[in-house]
């Protein structure tokens, strides 16, 4: 008779994913595991798969685990979860004004974000006037021909120069 181990799947942190393959396995069984990420703005990073005092690493969202440990030990498995990394790309359109140039005050504005950031605080300045032209802000779009405005979180268009980014995802 082959002893019997029992598998944990678990993660961290907790609550971000659902692990499955939990149960109990015979010596020398391979054991299929797997995870999905729930949390928003968070992925899969990779597997950490103890057996006694041994630790291995895994980055496959789906593995296997060979049931192999001491005597009246578990094998644990544990899903890990970091924050998705998501790019940022603010810029004026025109030589008519610039974005956040990085002042002490208003920092530039950083080319990625995630989830966890502190809001991001975005300005547009005007060009200072000329005797022969005048400079003024006219609003913020998601594309360069200026046909999609950006909105705030109730779905109304920002006609400020300056507002803060959120970080959230959908």
């Amino acid at each position: 008779q082959y002893p019997v181990y029992p598998l944990i799947t678990s993660t961290s942190p907790a609550g971000y994913g659902v692990t499955y393959g939990d149960g109990h396995y015979a010596h020398g069984v391979t054991a299929g595991i797997s995870q999905e990420a729930v949390e928003p703005g968070y992925e899969f990073h990779a597997w950490s798969i103890t057996k006694g005092s041994v630790t291995t690493y895994d980055s496959n969202p789906t593995t296997s685990v060979e049931m192999v440990a001491g005597a009246n030990q578990s094998v644990i498995a544990t899903a890990h979860y970091t924050a998705i990394n998501y790019k940022l790309h603010v810029e004026a359109v025109n030589s008519w004004g610039s974005i956040n140039t990085g002042t002490p005050a208003i920092p530039a504005v950083p080319s990625h974000f995630t989830i966890e950031d502190q809001p991001i605080q975005i300005r547009a300045t005007a060009k200072s006037a000329t005797n022969w032209h005048t400079y003024q802000f006219i609003g913020w779009t998601y594309d360069k021909a200026g046909n999609v405005p950006v909105v705030d979180a109730l779905g109304n268009e920002v006609t400020g120069n300056q507002f803060f980014f959120i970080p959230m995802v959908p």
